[in-house]
């Protein structure tokens, strides 16, 4: 029955979890006692022994699955156990006569043995681990996790996931997923660690980088690459221009903070005031100094450029060891200052070099890198130098390419000593690579001395073995171009680039262009075979000179035109002695403020004109005018763009500073001392614009002292000062600015040219009341009250002195005719009339008519001309007079005597007053006049 429910079974089964097929089981016969599971009737039937719970059947079940018949035995041993047939031959036997008693179990007490076999395969699917994996406890499997990789690390946390095959209680199940779940925590912060980490190490690497980036451009500031890759692109195919000539608008001022400027004044005002005190090499010191904190200033790294500050102190040590010493005497041809120069600029460029490698191993050393062993029997920079050949080329296996590259790095720096060091420590089989004409060439150099070759006045010697080392240099070159190297063999390229240095066969950018991978390279070729030629150094200076112009800004500053603020084209010009339009695009690139300094330093060090740009053309006699003259213009361009962008409206007293270092294009020989008419100009210009007058011109006190001087008094004399004040105000009439103009003539103590001034303008606005008028007559009663009705003051001194105390006597009669007029405006007939007759303008009577006459031509200008508005403002008293006089008597007969008396007297000076008029010449206003007033006196009957 049972087998007819189940179907017959397999003689032979496969394992349940994909094991080998089991071996075959024999028959075995029912037993009518124990039945089919070997069980009793009367234990089957017993309903405690039927009853497991849900945890004795997990139990069961995890027996079952480990295929252990002891194990299945010892949990059904609580029943009594008869009917075994035959004893359990094998392992199969005792999993298959277990499974069935089970089935059939579960099959009596009503339970669906398929349904549960199908839920405990899907169970064993998901949590359940085949034991021939190899699977461990999750307990164990953290203990023994190393996390390798994320993808090491999500196998096991996927294996952790499973609860070991072992294990099946509910118990066990939950610690194995809380296992999980902490395991699971573990790895996604282990992951979210790594990924910081990552993150971290990669921001260290780029400020790393960052460091070293702005650690050479430090060292070669000014310079780029000529190309992005190892070959240099051929510079001479360049047909870039740059644009010269643009006006005083073009330059533009950098965006850095007012503490710079300010500590740039400083050092300009303290030269101005003590110019024994500043040699030219003082002065660049100092401003390489300012040049040096200016770098290290994080402020204004941020708001310019990066390279603007390390940039600008290269310039100041440049121009110190080009210009220092290179001034001309009598006996001093133009040739032979450029060839100074030109010595000056090499010595720069060789030991900037000389620099940067020291400096780079300096940063190996600390970084933890050791020298090779080849270096540790040198010394001094030649040990640095195969340091360096290490760091840039790796390590190589054979030696004499190494070598070649330490000799040309050696040169490169300009140390002919260490090159030699370096052939006498090198390995025998590498001394034999190395011809002995060059040894004796190298030695030769080395016992000129100094530092550097070019540290000395000499130059180099023409020893009588350079012939051999041109035939060497030559038979390399042929060998190097039948090779198959196509340019890149490293170990050929330096050898002839040593090779074109010693025998100055070939420029260095020709004969080795693999090792010339900056314009500073470049350049150090140009200037090397430049600098050794005996009489044509200046005409190849103005070669390279002009070869860079035709480059243009462009070729040099790249794509990037801001990023160095002017300086990659500045310094190759600087360097080829193009001071002129080296210093025009600093200006026009935000460099504005180091192009001013850098000019002033240059223009106190010069001899002639030295801010220009040096060709051949400048050494002809026809040019050298118009040559100084272009140099005033361009410094006095820079000098005025610059006090007008950082200070004449903030700070006119420091523009002042900078405007008295304007040379003059009419006296290009005077001392540094001398201020000329140019800025003078200038100074007047800044006067008008800033309206700084009190700051400029101190207060009006008729002598100067500390207390009222102004910064004018501190550069010219008080007579300098007044002239300029004047001048200044005589701008201001120019433009109309007729207000200032007045100031100005006051603080000069200009007091003849100020009353006139007064005059004229109180004379137009005799009459009518504006806000013209209201201005002039209150300034006018304001220095009438101070200057005038004080006693005898200087103002009255200075009019005595210059003999034109009559200004101030038609300063005051304006003011009372301006009375007059208000009395007019204002009705007040008889007030205003008895003002004028007190003036003594008009006659009196008969015999004092012709007097009057001559007393109008002694009259100051500005009050004839506005005398027949007083004729007819007189008119028009009398005749209101008399209207008002005449109808007082008719309502009021009382005193008619006194009344007729007083109207005749009236009509009198009318008449009188009309025919005085008509003796004066009254111009254009003359007919228009006489005949208004004698209307009036018309109608007085």
């Amino acid at each position: 029955m049972v087998a007819a429910a189940f179907g017959s079974m397999p003689r032979t089964m496969a394992s349940p979890y994909g094991g080998a097929a089991a071996t075959q089981v024999p028959s075995v016969e029912p037993s009518l006692s124990g039945g089919v599971w070997g069980i009793s009737q009367t234990q089957a039937q017993a309903p405690p022994a039927l009853r497991k719970s849900l945890r004795e059947l997990g139990v069961a079940s995890s027996a079952l699955g480990s295929g252990a018949a002891p194990s299945t035995a010892a949990t059904l041993n609580t029943h009594s156990l008869s009917g075994w047939a035959a004893p359990i031959p094998t392992a199969a036997t005792s999993d298959y006569a277990a499974e069935a008693s089970a089935h059939k179990l579960l099959a009596r007490n009503g339970f669906d043995s398929a349904h549960l076999g199908r839920s405990a395969r899907e169970l064993e699917a998901r949590l359940l681990v085949p034991s021939a994996h190899g699977v461990h406890s999750t307990s164990a499997a953290m203990a023994t996790v190393s996390y390798d990789d994320d993808e090491d690390v999500e196998r096991r946390t996927r294996q952790t996931l499973l609860p070991p095959h072992s294990g099946g209680t509910v118990q066990e199940v939950l610690r194995n997923h809380q296992n999980a779940l902490v395991q699971r925590t573990l790895r996604q912060s282990h992951q979210a660690t790594r990924r910081a980490a990552s993150q971290l190490v990669d921001a260290r690497i780029a400020q790393d980088l960052q460091a070293e980036r702005e650690f050479l451009m430090r060292d070669l500031a000014g310079y780029r690459y000529a190309t992005s890759g190892t070959q240099p692109q051929s510079t001479a195919t360049s047909t870039r221009t740059s644009a010269l000539g643009l006006p005083t608008s073009s330059f533009a001022g950098s965006s850095l903070s007012s503490e710079w400027p300010q500590r740039h004044a400083s050092l300009v005002a303290s030269l101005n005031r003590n110019p024994q005190d500043w040699t030219p090499e003082v002065l660049l010191s100092e401003l390489e100094q300012l040049a040096e904190r200016l770098a290290g200033d994080a402020s204004a790294s941020a708001s310019g450029s990066a390279t603007a500050g390390p940039a600008y102190g290269t310039a100041c040590l440049l121009l110190k060891r080009s210009l220092l010493g290179s001034t001309a005497d009598g006996h001093f041809t133009n040739e032979d200052v450029v060839k100074q120069r030109t010595t000056g600029s090499l010595l720069h460029l060789c030991l900037q070099f000389r620099s940067h490698i020291m400096a780079r191993v300096r940063a190996a050393t600390l970084a933890g890198r050791t020298p090779p062993q080849a270096a540790t029997s040198l010394t001094g920079l030649a040990m640095d130098v195969a340091f360096f050949v290490h760091m840039q080329l790796g390590t190589i296996t054979n030696t004499s390419h190494s070598l070649w590259a330490q000799l040309f790095y050696c040169l490169r720096c300009g140390d002919a000593s260490a090159a030699l060091q370096t052939i006498r420590n090198a390995p025998r089989s590498d001394q034999n690579d190395i011809d002995p004409a060059i040894v004796q060439l190298i030695s030769a150099l080395a016992d000129l001395g100094g530092d550097s070759l070019f540290s000395q006045t000499q130059t180099f010697a023409n020893p009588l073995n350079r012939q051999d080392v041109a035939d060497l240099y030559h038979r390399t070159k042929m060998r190097g171009s039948t090779g198959n190297n196509n340019g890149n063999d490293t170990s050929l390229s330096f050898q002839l680039a040593c090779l074109a240095l010693l025998s100055l066969e070939e420029p260095l950018a020709t004969a080795a262009p693999y090792v010339v991978n900056t314009i500073e390279d470049y350049l150090f070729g140009a200037l090397w075979v430049a600098v050794q030629s005996p009489t044509e150094c200046a005409q190849q200076v103005a070669k390279l000179g002009q070869l860079i112009q035709h480059w243009g800004p462009a070729h040099f500053e790249g794509e990037e035109s801001t990023s160095s603020g002017g300086w990659a084209y500045a310094m190759p010009c600087l360097i080829s002695q193009q001071y002129a339009s080296a210093l025009r695009h600093l200006a026009e690139s935000s460099s504005l403020l180091q192009a001013t300094h850098l000019a002033i330093a240059m223009d106190r060090g010069a001899t002639g004109a030295l801010l220009r740009d040096w060709t051949t053309t400048t050494t002809t006699t026809a040019t050298t005018e118009n040559v100084e003259s272009a140099s005033c213009d361009l410094l006095t361009e820079i000098l005025v763009t610059y006090a007008s962008q950082y200070f004449q409206t903030t700070n006119p007293s420091v523009a002042l500073e900078y405007l008295i270092r304007i040379p003059d294009s009419t006296h290009q020989h005077c001392p540094s001392s001398y201020i000329g008419s140019s800025a003078k100009k200038q100074i007047r210009r800044l006067i008008v614009e800033s309206c700084a007058f009190e700051v400029l011109g101190g207060t009006m006190d008729g002598s100067w002292d500390e207390t009222n001087a102004g910064a004018l008094h501190s550069h010219f004399s008080p007579a300098e000062v007044s002239t300029i004040l004047a001048d200044a105000a005589g701008d201001t009439l120019r433009e109309g600015n007729t207000a200032d103009a007045a100031e100005l003539y006051a603080l000069g103590g200009r007091y003849s040219s100020l009353l006139s001034l007064l005059n004229h303008e109180l004379a137009t606005c005799l009459v009518e009341d504006t806000e013209k008028r209201r201005f002039w007559r209150n300034a006018a009663l304001q220095f009438h009250s101070i200057h005038l009705t004080q006693g005898r003051t200087h103002v009255i001194d200075a009019l005595e002195k210059e003999g034109t105390l009559s200004l101030g006597n038609t300063f005051q009669l304006i003011l009372n005719l301006m009375v007059f007029f208000d009395r007019c405006r204002n009705q007040e007939w008889e007030d205003a009339w008895s003002l004028v007759d007190d003036l003594q303008l008009l006659p009196r009577s008969e015999s004092d008519r012709s007097l009057k006459v001559e007393s109008f031509q002694s009259l100051d200008s500005v009050i004839q001309k506005s005398f027949h508005q007083v004729l007819l403002g007189a008119m028009e008293s009398l005749s209101h007079q008399h209207t008002s006089l005449k109808g007082r008597h008719v309502s009021s007969p009382i005193d008619a005597n006194a009344v007729s008396q007083r109207l005749k007297e009236l009509r009198e000076r009318a008449r009188l007053l009309v025919t005085f008029a008509s003796l004066l010449p009254l111009g254009h206003f003359a007919g228009d006049t006489v005949s208004r007033i004698a209307q009036m006196e018309a109608y007085m009957m």
